[in-house]
């Protein structure tokens, strides 16, 4: 299986994330932005996150899209926090929990 994904968001790609943990739908790893402007929006948002509320109110948090280096679709994911390079998300797998995602979660 491999660990080594594209982060997509809004439509650009910001960076890379290395899955380290995973805890049922809770993934932790390497984060790894590209140095573009979409990629410092995007870090300079979830650096805001407080993994305490996202977790609370996923609507507070901020949606990505996952690939793989070939560019192949993983999934949607809801990122929850960046701490020290580390990035903490949660993948959504069920078709309707993705649909609230993508309506919801900006």
């Amino acid at each position: 299986m491999e660990n080594l994904f594209q982060v997509w968001w809004r439509g650009s790609q910001v960076g890379k994330f290395e899955v380290t943990a995973t805890d049922m739908w809770y993934e932790d790893g390497n984060w790894y932005a590209d140095i573009s402007p979409e990629a410092r929006l995007f870090e300079d948002l979830i650096l805001t996150f407080v993994v305490s509320e996202v977790m609370k109110s996923p609507e507070k948090g901020t949606r990505i899209v996952l690939r793989t280096n070939d560019f192949s679709l993983v999934g949607n994911a809801l990122v929850i926090g960046l701490e020290k390079n580390t990035l903490m998300i949660r993948r959504f797998f069920d078709e309707e929990a993705v649909q609230w995602l993508v309506k919801n979660v900006h």
